[in-house]
């Protein structure tokens, strides 16, 4: 099985789904597929599963409070610093990984357990520059968000993906050099 998830990129209101035209490939942005083998088996309940508010929330959450969903630990990252300022995205706990360095993004250490990371589930098509902590304000300091900037492009390089910077009102847009 294969979920694929659009976001709706379109103009206008939507009240209800009369008011989507869903045949116009155009307004729709792929985020992400998730594949399985096992879905079947698979059963996420409100006793497991779990949502974490940020990425601090994330560092801070307890290992072992994280039940297993046939054998592995997901979580989901409702925002980044607060919920709602980016799209949710998962995380699933590899404990065997003990040697790569938290990069804000696609790897969290947890402050709970010595042993073990936080993984990124992968983005599909792109990755959002807000999954590494990079929002169009100038909330971060230039140092902490080139930092990030970097570890967002050495992921999407690995990865064979493409780095997205969402805009808003305010700063429409993102502008890089180099």
């Amino acid at each position: 099985v294969t979920a694929y998830f659009y976001k709706y990129i379109g103009n206008g209101i939507w009240n209800t789904e009369e008011d989507i035209d869903t045949s116009d490939n155009t307004k729709w942005e792929l985020q992400y597929t998730v594949g399985s083998q096992n879905t079947i088996d698979l059963s996420i309940t409100s006793d497991t599963n779990i949502s974490v508010a940020s990425i601090s929330s994330l560092r801070n959450l307890p290992v072992s409070a994280v039940p297993d969903i046939d054998g592995v630990k997901v979580i989901t990252l409702l925002g980044y610093n607060n919920i709602g300022d980016k799209e949710p995205i998962n995380y699933y706990w590899d404990s065997d990984e003990t040697t790569l360095n938290d990069d804000g993004g696609s790897v969290i250490q947890s402050s709970t357990s010595l042993e073990g990371r936080w993984i990124m589930v992968q983005p599909t098509e792109h990755c959002d520059s807000r999954h590494f902590g990079v929002f169009p304000s100038n909330s971060m300091n230039m140092e902490d968000q080139t930092y990030q900037i970097v570890k967002l492009f050495e992921y999407t390089e690995s990865k064979g993906i493409r780095p997205f910077f969402n805009g808003s009102e305010d700063y429409a847009w993102f502008k890089y050099t180099n």
